[in-house]
């Protein structure tokens, strides 16, 4: 079998030297009209080393884990490591939880690729492609306002849309109707009943996360179930094996950094399965960093990585480009 393009990339990632000097944290919180309880704290790390900083984002969900990621950071004893791949290794022994190691990882990434002056696709030697990419809307009582309201905003974009299993049979007509709904995210909600249901309604949909978290799909579901809850950093080659969806839904933080998410990538793409890059509110560079791997490794999926309303945009293009020759990862 060939080498796949994502274990091409993370072969070339863990070869690359990599010499740090020193790290440091910076807490925000970020508005976000989507994200409950707003503000959204964020922490971003940066690692420093032979004159350049690499950066990598944390999104933890409060601000205690921010401040606890903090303290870790700054008493952690920053070993000298000959490879990317080594200081990873030893990363992964560490006691941070995933969203933390994804946030030191990347930042790590970023700064071995500006030191040998290179980025993710000139590893894989090509281009970066332009991403197509989908809105991300969670569940409500009368979500066809809101996709009205979209459709008027931004005509040419798909949407994910969370599942609310009180909908009734008129609304998931007219959400069928729309025909704009790429992904149909379950969240594990909703009985088998209610969930066959809205599947045989909404038919063209990829289901996430249907059934219960870590166990298998059957049935009408099962040819169009795609996976994301259960993926974590634990196993995740297993973890495939194990729920064998018909796609997944790949999230950097969740699993634990891009290492693992290659490890996963690669082993969809030798069985053709296929797979798009999630988000996590991720508000600076992990976003960016997330763009970067979908726009080489599934630039025309349903990726969930849409630009942030009023921040970066003030309308949503059909696609979204990554500059190309900036040496790093995820650089603006």
């Amino acid at each position: 079998m060939s080498e796949t393009r994502a274990a091409l990339l993370r072969q070339r990632l863990v070869e690359l030297p990599l010499h740090l000097e020193k790290a440091d944290v910076h807490l925000k919180a970020v508005t976000l009209p989507s994200y409950p309880g707003e503000p959204r704290p964020s922490s971003t790390i940066e690692l420093f080393g032979d004159g350049g900083t690499g950066s990598g984002e944390n999104v933890a969900w409060t601000r205690p884990d921010h401040e606890r990621f903090r303290s870790s950071v700054e008493n952690h004893h920053w070993k000298e490591g000959s490879s990317l791949g080594t200081f990873a290794a030893e990363l992964a022994r560490s006691p941070l939880e995933a969203y933390g190691r994804a946030a030191i990882e990347s930042a790590a990434i970023d700064l071995a690729l500006q030191q040998a002056s290179t980025n993710l696709a000139e590893l894989c030697e090509t281009a970066y492609a332009e991403i197509r990419y989908v809105r991300s809307f969670g569940a409500t009582a009368d979500p066809l306002s809101e996709l009205h309201a979209h459709q008027e905003e931004a005509p040419e974009i798909g949407v994910k849309l969370d599942f609310d299993p009180a909908w009734p049979a008129r609304t998931l007509a007219s959400l069928s109707a729309l025909g704009i709904i790429e992904v149909l995210d379950f969240k594990h909600r909703g009985t088998a009943a209610e969930q066959s249901r809205t599947a045989e309604i909404l038919f063209e949909a990829w289901l996430e996360d249907p059934g219960v978290c870590g166990e298998p799909v059957s049935g009408a579901l099962a040819d169009r179930f795609s996976l994301d809850a259960a993926l974590t950093d634990e196993s995740p080659e297993s973890t495939l094996h194990h729920l064998n969806p018909a796609a997944v839904n790949l999230k950097i933080p969740r699993m634990g950094g891009v290492l693992n998410l290659l490890t996963a990538a690669a082993f969809c793409e030798s069985r053709k399965k296929p797979f798009y890059m999630g988000g996590m509110f991720e508000v600076s560079v992990g976003r960016e960093q997330a763009r970067e791997l979908a726009s080489l490794l599934a630039p025309q999926g349903p990726n969930d990585l849409a630009p942030l309303p009023k921040s970066e945009i003030r309308r949503f293009p059909p696609t979204l480009e990554i500059p190309q020759g900036r040496h790093g990862f995820g650089r603006r």
